[in-house]
């Protein structure tokens, strides 16, 4: 899977762990485990980042706030491919066939 990043930092997962890297030191940002494994690349946009999990679920985190609870958007099936996120929707695809969308 690629590597998506944003102009200060690199965001990957290690099976059920999401990672966020400085993007000039290298250094270790932030660590979190995630409920379920990936299906698909993390996405961010703006502060935040979306993984689609194993559970049809994709979890949101607040890169400006580590600490905080992430929010989840529930759809059936598997999200295999990233979803799409710009500043008016978040947007993805199941295995079953359905599109979702919703306020990033």
């Amino acid at each position: 899977m690629p590597m998506p990043t944003c102009s200060v930092n690199s965001v990957m997962t290690s099976g059920a762990t999401l990672y966020v890297v400085d993007r000039e030191s290298g250094v270790q940002v932030l660590e979190r485990s995630l409920q379920h494994t990936p299906t698909a690349s993390p996405v961010v946009w703006d502060k935040f980042i979306y993984v689609p999990l194993f559970n049809g679920m994709i979890t949101t985190f607040d890169a400006s706030a580590p600490k905080k609870t992430p929010w989840f958007f529930r759809s059936t099936g598997l999200t295999e491919v990233p979803p799409i996120v710009s500043s008016a929707a978040l947007a993805w695809t199941t295995s079953n066939g359905h599109m979702h969308a919703s306020s990033p």
